[in-house]
């Protein structure tokens, strides 16, 4: 059959690898703005964050938690090769943006075709909540980047490809590994519901090789034994993993019910909240995964549909009591957008079967729909970072303006409050001349002692040197620096 004129167009054969090129330049590119320059700053979660992974140590029962190891194993890594620096602490979540943005792109390529692939994982990594949550240094990543790589698995395993031995141990290390992370448990039964119930699921469930089951079982339960020996020390930390908030009452589960609601559908009040918009998708995005819903409801007896609808419908009820942890949705809500994409493409083209030209000129409301979706993304991240209210309050520059006053040679002092304590000490890893402490002692061998504005009621030592200041409209003084000699 002669190949028709729309085929022939050089843009339209090579539409895949531009498709991909536009993928990879926007992931890095977004990640490295996002991670360098928007908000530019460090959040008190971060913060925390750094302390937490600054305290680990090779004895387990040491370790102040052990929610979220992995992550701050990483975390505690990049601090020790790169300083104690605003980038160093975002470099983990950035690098596992990006590793999750590429295992999104192959999940979709599984799951959908090409062009349905792409334009879905675009909109992915240019979504808003996506880049907020790749930029932070805190383990909320790991909400996105486990789901992904545990469902990216699972598929390829039950696609029975080569090396299947090694594709089983690697499950289950992910496996393993995302039981440190909260409610990455319900990830795992939510599978495991879906290949009970499907037909098709349960039976290539039961034709898998059991000792390579087994064996691929029995490396996670090795990678989870640091866990069971520091929940038996803590117990309390159980329901952390699980996300039972220890003040469970019916007020707050009603209060948490309106968040979520909000979170989805408060398109009226948008809203800033640590790492999460309200609504976490604008109305048009919205909009394709309801189109999605609709039609994983009209195919309700396929795996696709299982596996969604049962992980949602779970997720859903422990996010009643837990809120803050929404991110863990945006995996199976991305799967439900490119169900809507896939639906919308299939019904648009079904207006011109034959017509090549119909076909391209109905080609270009959806590049509008699709640029307007990624624009929409970009807009509310650069929009929420750069003129939300609650940005100042939240994000801090301390620690860049306190290094550009640091060095080497003269000794130092730094005085600080009790909170703030714990992080300001990491510093005296890079400097060997500094000391942080929150007084300051009777006799001083520093020549320059540097006060938080914070502590300042803590010391007297009457007019400063300088005084270090940040561009913030309300309380922009900073530090003071006095000079003892």
């Amino acid at each position: 059959m002669k190949q028709s004129t729309f085929a022939q167009f050089i843009l339209y054969r090579y539409r895949y690898i531009v498709g991909y090129g536009l993928f990879l330049a926007a992931l890095i590119a977004l990640l490295y703005f996002a991670g360098l320059y928007v908000p530019g700053a460090l959040s008190e979660k971060e913060m925390q964050s750094a302390v937490i992974s600054g305290s680990l140590q090779l004895n387990i029962f040491a370790i102040p938690s052990i929610i979220d190891l992995p992550y701050h194993a990483l975390q505690r890594l990049s601090i020790e090769l790169f300083g104690l620096t605003p980038f160093a602490i975002k470099l983990p979540s950035i690098l596992l943006a990006f590793a999750t943005g590429i295992g999104l792109l192959l999940l979709l390529r599984r799951w959908f075709k090409q062009n349905v692939a792409i334009l879905a994982a675009i909109i992915a990594v240019t979504a808003g909540q996506f880049l907020i949550i790749a930029q932070s240094g805190t383990p909320i990543i790991m909400l996105l980047f486990w789901p992904t790589l545990l469902l990216l698995c699972a598929t390829s395993v039950s696609a029975k490809p080569r090396f299947t031995l090694g594709r089983k141990i690697v499950f289950f290390i992910i496996a393993g590994l995302s039981l440190y992370t909260p409610l990455s448990i319900y990830v795992l039964v939510a599978m495991l519901f879906a290949a009970l119930f499907h037909p098709h699921l349960r039976y290539m469930l039961l034709h898998l090789t059991k000792w390579k089951l087994l064996l691929g079982f029995a490396v996670g339960i090795v990678l989870l034994i640091p866990l069971g020996l520091h929940l038996f020390k803590t117990p309390g930390e159980i329901l952390v993993l699980l996300g039972i908030p220890s003040d469970l009452h019916w007020a707050l589960l009603w209060a948490n019910a309106q968040e979520l609601a909000h979170l989805f559908f408060g398109f009226a009040a948008p809203v800033l909240k640590g790492e999460l918009l309200a609504p976490m998708y604008g109305i048009a995005t919205t909009a394709l995964m309801a189109l999605g819903l609709f039609r994983l409801a009209q195919d309700h007896h396929s795996a696709r549909t299982y596996t969604i609808g049962l992980w949602l419908l779970i997720l859903l009820l422990f996010l009643l009591l837990q809120p803050s942890m929404m991110a863990i949705t945006f995996v199976p809500l991305l799967l439900m957008l490119a169900v809507g994409v896939d639906t919308l493409f299939r019904e648009w083209y079904g207006l011109f079967p034959r017509n090549p030209y119909a076909r391209a000129a109905a080609l270009i409301p959806l590049i509008i729909l699709i640029g307007g979706l990624v624009f929409t993304g970009l807009d509310r991240y650069l929009n929420s970072y750069t003129h939300h209210s609650t940005v100042a309050a939240y994000f801090t520059n301390d620690l860049a303006l306190l290094k550009s006053r640091l060095d080497t040679h003269t000794p130092t002092r730094l005085i600080t409050t009790r909170q703030a304590l714990p992080f300001y000490t990491l510093l005296e890893q890079d400097y060997s001349n500094l000391r942080v402490s929150t007084t300051l002692p009777p006799s001083y061998p520093e020549k320059k002692i540097v006060v938080l504005h914070a502590a300042l009621a803590q010391t007297n030592l009457g007019v400063p040197a300088e005084i270090v200041t940040s561009a913030r409209k309300a309380d922009n003084m900073r530090f003071y620096i006095y000079k003892t000699e």
